[in-house]
């Protein structure tokens, strides 16, 4: 028996709306263009770490943290 609409014996499907690797590649390098003001960096340096567990040690210290 189907999940789609009655009589069609098929299930209903649904489509991803993530972005595809290359529409990912060709904004990350659409990035590469931007340069950031000192006092921008300056901004982005001082942000306090999220909290949480979502890096483990190896990630802190590739992260320099």
């Amino acid at each position: 028996m189907g999940l789609g609409p009655p009589g069609h014996g098929r299930p209903l499907t649904a489509r991803s709306t993530a972005p595809s690797p290359v529409a990912r590649v060709e904004e990350n390098t659409a990035a590469d263009g931007i340069e950031l003001s000192a006092e921008q960096l300056a901004e982005l340096d001082s942000l306090t770490l999220a909290a949480g567990d979502h890096h483990d040690e190896m990630g802190r210290r590739l992260l320099g943290r």
